[in-house]
């Protein structure tokens, strides 16, 4: 039998037999997008992932952090509260 794998995300709300393959899924999809070093605004990324801006804004801080690569992305406000991303490492 194999030991349980220590899951890759967590919160307060975060459950993960409802959640993991979502926010993977969601998280590889930005990621391969934001590979090609364009600019990319919440609403294209969330396109991409499938998912609301929130959850492409989460899966943007997620790709920063350490266990998942620890990605250099930068950011540029567009106008008003419009930012849009890119990654650069």
């Amino acid at each position: 039998m194999n030991a349980p794998q220590p899951s890759l995300f967590d919160g307060a709300t975060y459950d993960p037999a409802v959640d993991e393959d979502r926010l993977a899924t969601a998280l590889g999809r930005i990621y391969e997008a934001m590979t090609d070093g364009q600019w990319w605004t919440l609403m294209q990324l969330a396109q991409v992932g499938r998912c609301t801006e929130a959850a492409a804004s989460a899966r943007v801080r997620d790709l920063r952090k350490t266990r998942f690569g620890n990605h250099r992305i930068e950011h540029v406000r567009v106008r008003g509260g419009l930012w849009r991303y890119r990654m650069t490492q």
